[in-house]
């Protein structure tokens, strides 16, 4: 850093400057600083991360392939590499695995949650805390979640398909740094992770009309400074008049702060910590409606075309088929001796045979009003209700979709020309696996059998 030159400053002089370059003298006198004097540095570790990715996309954009069609061809060839063989491929070996050993697991996990739940029961009773139903109810379930979890692990580690492994988070990591990546060539001097918080800050900020303070000027636009200066001039207007009434006082001052060129290339380095990697075809390589790619879409179409993506996975893949159908009807046919038909017809019926079709009416008469009390419970609910007959997992993946059209609002163009072709493979390679390797339907402990009165009777044969 440039050591400090003294220097004479009259009042005619100070007042002479204009007000941001008077605010930032007189703040320099100061003991404190309000911000940072330098950009902040670069990470080298995201340097190291993105450099690959970075190869790549340059590699393919030097072919002659512009932006627009180089970014999507770049996240389908990924993924369709590296993203399957050594990504969806072994996961959904592990995930065939792991449903074998469903039985085992779910045995475990039901063990050792109710080994927990009573050891903690008993350290409340000896402490003498009062235990509400509630709670116990609440702590069941965590108790649940928790050993399914921890024992699908433990028993898919032996049989070398543990639920977590890194090939687990490839997707997601590729999908990371090659946005990150991106970012860093669009100039943005934030990451993927703190613009999709950024929002949610502006949305909380709204309700709670607090002003979000800031330490370093790394997060702070050029119109940011200059009203953060102009702002410290007006309110140091009062001590500097007091300190130059006189027309004697002096201060020392820094002869770098009189320049205003120093000041503005302050604001241009807070602007954008990554100018210097800013790939100018990035500005003008875009899609037709949205040249460029450094900005957010201003027609929302990228973001409409990443929300229906998400929601035409809801709605074309509802995970591997079921081997158990339910039967179209449950009614039992009385069993008829072909010995009985050549006999002649106007013989009269057996008792052994009466009673095992009047049985066999009161099981279909049963089974019949089963139906229709089920019927009449589904007709009782209310018709209005949003989602009704969507399960709970096509329900999350509805609002993901809504909540990624808003994210997608203020992401970068050349982002989402990453994200959709990425999500669009992984659908893909998820319905060819479901072909070509289907997970087994889960193996489910027997049920208890319908237990039917049954009258003896002892008669003649």
């Amino acid at each position: 850093m440039a050591s400090l030159l003294g220097s004479k400053l009259s009042r005619a002089q100070f007042l002479q400057l204009p007000p941001a370059i008077r605010s930032s003298i007189y703040a320099s006198s100061l003991p404190r600083r309000t911000f940072s004097s330098s950009a902040p540095c670069k990470s080298a570790i995201t340097d190291i991360a993105i450099a690959g990715p970075a190869a790549l996309l340059d590699a393919i954009h030097g072919l002659g392939v512009p932006w627009y069609a180089a970014i999507p061809a770049t996240a389908v060839l990924v993924r369709c590499t590296i993203g399957y063989y050594l990504g969806a491929l072994p996961a959904r070996k592990r995930a065939i695995v792991r449903t074998y050993l469903s039985p085992l697991t779910g045995n475990s996990a039901r063990q050792k949650a109710n080994e927990a739940m009573q050891r903690s029961v008993n350290e409340d009773e000896r402490a003498g805390r009062s235990v509400h139903a509630l709670g116990l109810s609440i702590r069941q379930i965590a108790y649940k979640l928790w050993f399914n979890v921890a024992e699908s692990h433990r028993i898919g580690k032996k049989f070398k398909a543990p639920l977590f492994a890194p090939a687990s988070f490839l997707n997601f990591g590729l999908l990371i740094v090659f946005a990150e990546a991106i970012r860093v060539k669009c100039g943005h001097r934030e990451g993927m992770l703190s613009m999709l918080v950024r929002p949610f800050e502006s949305l909380m900020s709204s309700f709670t009309n607090e002003a979000k303070v800031t330490s370093t000027e790394s997060t702070l636009s050029p119109e940011d400074v200059i009203a953060e200066r102009m702002e410290a001039a007006q309110a140091a207007a009062d001590a500097q008049a007091e300190l130059y009434a006189s027309g004697t006082g002096d201060v020392v001052v820094d002869a770098k702060l009189l320049d205003p060129a120093y000041h503005f290339e302050l604001m241009d380095k807070a602007a954008k910590t990554y100018s210097d990697s800013l790939d100018p075809s990035m500005l003008v390589e875009g899609v037709s409606w949205a040249q460029n790619l450094a900005i957010p879409d201003s027609t929302f179409m990228l973001p409409a075309m990443l929300s229906a993506t998400i929601l035409v996975g809801v709605f074309t893949r509802n995970g591997p088929a079921q081997a158990v159908v339910k039967p179209k009807q449950r009614k039992i046919e009385t069993p008829v001796d072909v010995s009985a038909e050549s006999k002649n017809a106007t013989s009269p019926p057996l008792p052994a045979q009466e009673d095992l079709s009047s049985r066999t009416k009161e099981i279909n008469n049963a089974f019949a009003l089963a139906d229709k009390m089920r019927e009449d419970s589904k007709a009782q609910r209310k018709t209005d209700v949003v989602f009704q007959k969507f399960t709970l997992g096509q329900k999350i993946r509805i609002w993901m979709a809504g909540l990624f059209f808003i994210v997608g609002s203020g992401l970068p163009t050349g982002l989402l020309l990453y994200m959709i072709p990425s999500i669009v493979v992984g659908q893909l390679h998820a319905r060819w696996l479901d072909v070509k390797h289907p997970i087994p339907t889960t193996i489910q402990p027997c049920r208890r059998p319908m237990r039917i009165k049954v009258k003896k009777e002892f008669g003649d044969a």
